[in-house]
């Protein structure tokens, strides 16, 4: 089979999940690639051809550096209408059995494909918006009906089926799990502190403030370096904006006794790839209840531990040792990551993959 695997908007944070895909699905189907020059290093991928984006980079929008709040917004849905009339214009001069769309601008991208008939199969990472905004889902009511939907969680195509009545297929394509792992064993830590390592990008500002505010609460032993909006080091807890340097980020990493992953309540129906990359290293992690992540929880109760809000996040931190700690990296845990590991393994995927192929043959 011929694919195409495109990703219109190639976010620096997707980089990897899309070199995960590309690997797997290199070996079950003969594969074209199209991303913006430089986006992922495909060397030793058995990739038939490998296409960079003609539309110019300040289009794409982690590339638009313009100051203007308003101007930036028109560039960025400026450049997706060029990025997918690219994209467009290359389906229709070849002959592809499936066209793979790892990311969209679903405005856009429900626009422009409204009449095409070349199989399309397309990954959705904001369908949280259907809740919140009332233009997306008039966008969705409007997809053409022969498109394709992925998702990462079989909850997640009970929702878009079942609640919001979508009537495209619905597939589910796992995340791949983290192969080059943090872990280290060359790094070691002494330390006696219990260290809580938070890295995301989508962590709740109001969770940040929360800690920061309550810091003096939190006993003397407990270390919090958390990914927010700005710099601000208060006591115990210390808020980094930007990327850490890479060291720092594998040494931090490799320290942590949890990773903390503190989403806001309207964090739904979405993935966080800091749960794979944790998992595939070995950690506990916290997770805030009140979002559709706390699905994790119930499947994985040694892996992941659940908080209510920041107060019952102290508490239990306050109650804790380092033996206790310690205590929990047990046999068990150890069998529940295996257990992870094997449902979002390679060959889990490549059997999503298979699954949506077939499909594709037959339509």
């Amino acid at each position: 089979m011929k694919v195409l695997y495109v990703d219109p908007i190639c976010y620096k944070a997707h980089s990897y999940y899309n070199k995960r895909n590309v690997e797997i699905l290199s070996q079950i189907c003969k594969l074209q690639t199209l991303f913006i020059k430089d986006y992922i290093d495909l060397d030793g991928i058995d990739i038939d051809k490998s296409l960079t984006y003609k539309t110019p980079s300040k289009y794409f929008i982690e590339f638009n550096n313009c100051k203007n709040t308003l101007l930036k917004r028109i560039r960025n849905k400026v450049g997706q209408f060029k990025i997918m009339r690219e994209i467009i214009n290359l389906i229709k001069r070849n002959d592809f059995d499936l066209i793979f769309f790892s990311g969209v601008d679903m405005m856009v991208f429900s626009k422009l494909t409204r009449h095409i008939k070349q199989p399309i199969a397309f990954v959705e990472h904001a369908i949280y918006r259907i809740e919140i905004h009332k233009r997306m889902r008039k966008w969705w009511s409007r997809l053409n009906k022969n498109l394709k939907v992925c998702v990462f969680e079989d909850y997640i195509a009970d929702y878009l089926k079942e609640q919001r009545k979508v009537e495209n297929d619905v597939f589910v394509v796992r995340h791949p799990m983290i192969l080059n792992s943090n872990q280290n064993n060359s790094i070691k830590t002494n330390s006696r502190e219990i260290n809580i390592f938070a890295p995301s990008f989508s962590n709740s500002k109001n969770i940040i403030d929360k800690l920061l505010e309550n810091e003096s609460s939190i006993k003397t032993d407990i270390s919090i370096c958390i990914k927010g909006n700005k710099e601000e080091v208060c006591g115990k807890v210390r808020s980094f904006s930007g990327f850490l340097p890479r060291e720092e980020y594998v040494q931090r990493f490799n320290d942590a006794d949890y990773i903390l992953i503190p989403y806001s309540e309207d964090f739904n129906y979405r993935l966080s790839g800091v749960i794979f990359d944790a998992v595939a290293s070995g950690k506990r992690i916290i997770l805030f209840n009140g979002n559709t992540l706390a699905f994790y929880a119930k499947g994985y109760p040694r892996i992941f531990k659940t908080v209510n809000d920041v107060g019952d996040f102290i508490g239990w931190l306050n109650s804790l040792t380092k033996q206790t700690v310690n205590e929990e990296y047990d046999v068990n845990f150890f069998e529940e990551v295996n257990k992870f590991k094997a449902d979002y393994s390679d060959q889990a995927i490549r059997e999503d993959f298979q699954k949506l192929l077939a499909c594709s043959c037959k339509s």
